[in-house]
């Protein structure tokens, strides 16, 4: 699904033109013949609302980023925390290749991947059960299987949240589109209006004039003289 905005004006642009029609409408008392009356603006004053209530795609994103850095610092502290466990299980038993091998042996792939680290942990923890009184004598800590289950948790969680940002970042951004679209038709609205009920005043005129002629002339132009694919 595209989500690249088909508005024909920046969405600040749209909603600060919005605000300043609504202004000089609510004093136009000639409009009200027209229907805009104050439920009229009324319903305008909470579309804006609506509208200047979405995050931008540079907010979206940069949150993206922030849960992304936090995943990946959490992923650096169980790695951490898996290897304190590898290295005691190594010192408490120099000579028994066995126990060294119940060590996960995906652990280095869990390394880049929060995914096999979640199935990581658990075994690393049975682990810690199984050797507790051995891994306490080399110094591992009382707390050390707590960790890793908090470490799990804050993993899996961070985990869920940069996932649903994923799927949810593309509908999110066609539903503010989809407001601001609404302002930019309601700034035409009451500017075309306007100038049908005060075509006999130059005055009135000049302030529903459309905020975005030149731009919109702009791409007339350009649709113009493109050449056709």
């Amino acid at each position: 699904m595209s989500t690249k905005s088909l508005l024909r004006a920046p969405e600040q642009k749209v909603l600060e033109a919005a605000k300043t029609a609504l202004l000089v409408a609510r004093g136009k008392s000639k409009l009200a013949g027209y229907g805009m009356n104050e439920q009229y603006f009324s319903k305008c004053e909470a579309d804006i609302l609506t509208a200047s209530g979405f995050k931008t795609d540079e907010e979206l994103s940069k949150e993206l980023r922030s849960i992304t850095n936090q995943k990946n610092s959490k992923l650096i502290e169980a790695i951490k925390w898996g290897e304190a466990v590898k290295l005691r299980l190594e010192l408490a038993f120099p000579d028994n290749h066995e126990v060294a091998e119940e060590f996960p042996t995906n652990f280095s792939k869990a390394r880049k991947s929060e995914t096999l680290m979640l199935e990581v942990i658990p075994n690393i923890n049975n682990l810690i059960d199984k050797y507790a009184a051995k891994l306490k004598e080399k110094g591992l800590a009382d707390d050390h299987k707590q960790k890793g289950t908090a470490i799990a948790q804050q993993l899996d969680e961070l985990n869920k949240q940069q996932e649903t940002m994923k799927k949810t970042h593309p509908q999110y951004t066609v539903e503010r589109i989809a407001a601001y679209q609404k302002l930019y038709d309601m700034v035409n609205e009451i500017n075309k209006t306007g100038r049908t009920a005060y075509a006999d005043s130059a005055a009135d005129l000049k302030v529903f004039q459309s905020p975005w002629q030149t731009s919109e002339k702009k791409d007339a132009k350009e649709a113009e003289i493109k050449p056709q694919q």
